[in-house]
This record gives structure tokens, C-alpha cells and sequence, in this order.
């Protein structure tokens, strides 16, 4: 809908939740320490993605579907400061945490633009 209307409270309906899902799992990211005997999980706040943001989607009947669409690729990969390396992330974090505050965001979103763009 953004396409066809131009409405920027849809566009922002669509980015915040991304942004702030992506900032909680960036903050709840952690990384397996297994050094010493020691086997715990060590919060690193930070993992490594990349965001691709398209306006449509795929064509349907060969007309581009005016749908957002985002596509969030985690890449394995946590910096744990303390023994300053890349390692891999604990995966229990990634997709169980992210992905029910993502939806819950985007319904949170999407019902106030709707009761915004109504009034």
C-alpha cells in the first residue's frame, strides 16, 4: 500500500518493529563460553546481519505486488569481548526471542496506523 499512497505512517509502521526486533535480539545475543572447564553463555550484545528493504514484491500476473517486504539475514556470527573473538551465537536466542516480539510489533504497529489513518 505504501507504493500506491505514499503514506509514510505506513512505511513507518513497517520499519520500527523491524528496527526495534533487530535492536532486542542484538541485545539478548549471546555467545557459548566453553574455556577452562567453564560451559555458560556470556551476553554479547551484538550479532551480525544484513537488511534488504523492497517496496514490492514479487509480481503476481506480472504486475509488481505493492507489498513491503524485508528480509533480515542473521549471519552466524557474535563478537564476545571478553576473549576478543568472533564466535558463533547461541541459536536458542535467535529465532524463538525474535521472532514473537517481531510479530507482536508489527500488529502493534499496523493497528495504530489504522486507527490513525481512520480518525
Amino acid at each position: 500500500m505504501h507504493v500506491l499512497t505514499g503514506d509514510e505512517n505506513i512505511m513507518q509502521a513497517f520499519r520500527e518493529p523491524i528496527a526495534a526486533t533487530t535492536q532486542e535480539m542484538d541485545e539478548d545475543m549471546q555467545a557459548g563460553v566453553r574455556r577452562d572447564g567453564v560451559e555458560s553463555d556470556r551476553t554479547t550484545g551484538n550479532f551480525v546481519a544484513a537488511k534488504f528493504m523492497h517496496l514490492t514484491s514479487l509480481p503476481v500476473n506480472g504486475l509488481p505486488d505493492p507489498q513491503l517486504l524485508c528480509h533480515l539475514f542473521a549471519s552466524k556470527v557474535t563478537y564476545d569481548a571478553v576473549e576478543q573473538q568472533s564466535k558463533s551465537p547461541c541459536s536458542s536466542i535467535i529465532l524463538p526471542n525474535g521472532l514473537e516480539r517481531s510479530w507482536a510489533k508489527v500488529a502493534h504497529w499496523l493497528s495504530a496506523v489504522k486507527f490513525a489513518n481512520r480518525s
